[in-house]
């Protein structure tokens, strides 16, 4: 009964942070732009793959400083297409000849410009070996675009009209451009192309043209009530009132009363997430500038090179902090979590919470962190950096009854619970924000399911199965969030191993976009999907893992979260065998193997064999629980009831 409270709880508060998210985000208008060059005509073709509608819709060619335009269409409607026939004058020399297109539509947010850049030759062609490379990282009020090309050639930038330059920079081997984004809040990529030109030699005109990618990156973050200068400054305020806090409390040493234990933890929990918040808000300087000065070029051609920069890639690009697995927790979950921080947390801690020194593991991280500028002040004294030590104070004490000189030690502050300290802000600084926007955005793709509902079988499957999905995201969000000891979900440790966090994180983002590329190997060109009956056999069979799987995520309620251990679990599917979950994600991978074509043989071996290891590294951390060792005597099976 206490279990079931517990739950309903858990969905409840998850219902109310969630259903604010109800509706989604209208699809922004955009137009994909192709353009094929002819002799005495270029032929453009328009299509818009969007769920709005483009208005006013215009369209121009530019060949050597001339404008040739087409008849402006009133509007281009969703998923619709339409082609311009533009006459042009045929050059009078043979060669090649850039050719710029422009294209200019109304949308919700007002004019909207794609530009693209072709080749047209006339009669032999004389295309430029040598191209022009461009780097454009991330743009957000102003961004950079840096040009490397051979210096003897003519070049010029081609950017959409409402791209402002403001500067540009002749450097050594190119060109630099400072450029100013005309809608900083919303996410648009902008097409830019590079255009170099020989105008002069013995097989004419030649030219030859790069294209690249100018993201206006839209940051959901940057509309915090609280800038990163706030933060910043509450971090260091929070910091020298917990330091203060904590010295007078403890510098005689007395241990500290109830009340003081809970307002330094208060202030310096503050300290802690206005640090983390002010780096989520600054971290993008980090990619900025690598992308702005690496590119998969450096890396070399060889396998080994390609993978390490699609491992730096994926890494480095995480910390925008932006995108579908940040974006809604910066939205709706960010700020009052924040106000949460500054308001409610210190009641919650007197008189729910009520930390206890000698077991608070937050507590011992304090501890451990005020007490590096003294262990960093002792190491400076044995290493000579600290100067002349005065008579008063020597680390040597004579004792009362012994002329023996005896060292004194430091008090030891690196404990067992200061590393379990360490490891849960690790685990909630890289799950709380992933798990809440993923669970928001469940919200969202059900209700949009819910609307566009049909009675049909792939309908009612995909249903289920984004709900069962909602509903473990859901409850494991809330477990990352909250630890209460009303819930009985407070972390009492951590995966303590490397390889325990490396087989548990490569199944998430960013580390999953490239930690299964060694077995993502088709050992065939294709593998047909079933149809008929084995198709919805198959996918009945799917919904029923899924159903299973999250059956054992409402078991564990409050206490569902990775890497952690919150108590030892007996109900639900536990009941009969120690990792439910894990057994059956991997029975649904192999089944949408096989049956749909989903996934190739050994990347279902080598989903089996990560989970496997997750289930080996999890089991080993759990086994220092004498209660687990009972539980694993009083359920023997590992992944198969009765079998295995």
């Amino acid at each position: 009964m206490t279990f079931c409270l517990k739950l309903v709880a858990t969905l409840l508060v998850a219902l109310v942070v969630l259903l604010p998210a109800r509706t989604s985000v209208a699809g922004t208008t955009s137009i994909h732009v192709q353009v094929t060059p002819q002799s005495g005509e270029v032929i453009v073709l328009l299509k818009n793959p969007s769920k709005g509608t483009a208005k006013k819709v215009s369209t121009e060619v530019e060949l050597g400083g001339k404008h040739y335009k087409a008849p402006t269409l009133d509007a281009l409607t969703p998923g619709t297409e339409h082609e311009h026939k533009i006459k042009i004058p045929t050059p009078s020399r043979e060669g090649t000849y850039p050719i710029v297109t422009l294209v200019q539509y109304d949308d919700e947010d007002g004019r909207m410009s794609v530009i693209n850049g072709a080749l047209l030759n006339n009669g032999k062609p004389n295309r430029l070996l040598e191209r022009p490379r461009i780097w454009a990282p991330r743009m957000r009020e102003r961004g950079r675009i840096t040009v490397r090309y051979d210096k003897k050639l003519s070049f010029r930038l081609i950017l959409p009209p409402e791209i402002e330059v403001i500067s540009e920079t002749d450097t050594l081997t190119g060109k630099r451009y400072v450029v100013r984004n005309p809608r900083p809040s919303r996410a648009t990529r902008y097409s830019i192309f590079g255009v170099l030109e020989s105008k002069t030699g013995p097989d004419g005109p030649g030219a030859s043209i790069s294209h690249a990618n100018l993201s206006g990156a839209f940051v959901a973050k940057a509309s915090s009530y609280f800038s990163p200068e706030l933060l910043a400054l509450i971090a260091l305020l929070s910091l020298v009132i917990s330091f203060i806090a904590y010295r007078r409390s403890t510098g005689d040493g007395t241990k500290p009363t109830r009340l003081q234990v809970v307002f330094i933890r208060y202030t310096f929990s503050i300290f802690t997430v206005s640090l983390l918040y002010f780096l989520y808000r600054t971290a993008y300087v980090v990619p900025d500038w690598f992308f702005q000065n690496y590119t998969s070029r450096g890396f070399g051609t060889e396998w080994y090179g390609r993978a390490a920069w699609r491992v730096l890639r994926a890494v480095i690009q995480r910390l925008y902090f932006e995108g579908g697995d940040f974006d809604h927790f910066s939205k709706l979950v960010a700020d009052p979590t924040y106000l949460y921080m500054l308001t409610a947390n210190y009641f919650v801690l007197r008189y729910a919470i009520k930390p206890k020194p000698k077991k608070d593991k937050y507590w011992h991280l304090l501890r451990a962190f005020f007490a590096i500028p003294a262990a960093l002040g002792r190491l400076a004294a044995r290493v000579g950096l600290g100067g002349r030590r005065r008579k008063d104070e020597s680390p040597y004490r004579k004792s009362p009854k012994s002329t023996v000189r005896r060292k004194r030690k430091p008090k030891r502050v690196w404990t067992r619970l200061a590393k379990i300290g360490v490891l849960t802000l690790c685990v909630k600084i890289f799950y709380v924000p992933l798990l809440s926007s993923w669970a928001i955005n469940n919200v969202v793709h059900q209700r949009n399911l819910f609307d566009n509902f049909t009675l049909t079988w792939m309908q009612v499957h995909t249903f289920v199965v984004a709900l069962l999905i909602l509903i473990d995201v859901g409850i494991f969000a809330f477990g990352y969030l909250v630890e209460l000891p009303q819930l009985d979900n407070q972390i009492k440790s951590v995966e303590p191993t490397l390889l325990g966090w490396v087989v548990c994180l490569m199944c998430y983002p960013p580390f999953n976009s490239f930690s299964f590329a060694p077995v993502d190997i088709p050992l065939m060109d294709s593998w047909p999907a079933f149809t008929g009956f084995w198709r919805y056999f198959a996918l009945a069979l799917v919904a029923m893992l899924w159903a299973i799987y999250t059956w054992a995520t409402v078991a564990l309620g409050p206490r569902s979260s990775n890497l952690t251990h919150r108590g030892v679990v007996r109900t639900g599917p536990y009941a009969y065998v120690r990792h439910p979950a894990y057994i059956s994600k991997t029975f649904l991978w192999a089944i949408g193997g096989f049956f749909l074509g989903e996934r190739g043989l050994i990347m279902c071996l080598g989903l089996i064999g990560v989970y496997w290891l997750r289930a080996w590294t999890e089991e080993r951390h759990l086994s220092w629980d004498p209660d687990y060792i009972k539980y694993k005597k009083e359920v023997p099976y590992r992944f198969i009831p009765w079998v295995y």
